[in-house]
């Protein structure tokens, strides 16, 4: 059975790209060197769950329309590649 592993795996993913949206905040806050745009829209592909709570509890990169446009992009195809992923830990004979 797949379905322990693939949700262990995602889940881990998800609680990594919340806390590099938390970090990330604290940096800014603390004027440190910065994770980039780029790199903040990699970890939201591969954990869509966690940087949705991330942006938003740490109010993060909320008021750059450009950047939230491309968030919100990112967000959709992941959230469509991680719920085929579930369906086939789910529902593949």
């Amino acid at each position: 059975m797949l379905i322990k592993p693939t949700l262990t795996i995602l889940g881990l993913l998800n609680v990594v790209s919340f806390l590099t949206y938390v970090i990330d905040k604290s940096r800014a806050r603390r004027d440190k060197r910065r994770i980039s745009e780029a790199r903040l829209l990699q970890f939201t592909f591969i954990g869509p769950f966690g940087s949705i709570p991330g942006i938003w509890w740490a109010r993060h990169k909320t008021r750059k329309i450009s950047y939230l446009a491309k968030y919100v992009a990112v967000v959709a195809a992941s959230l469509v590649g991680h719920l085929s992923v579930l369906y086939y830990a789910f529902l593949s004979p």
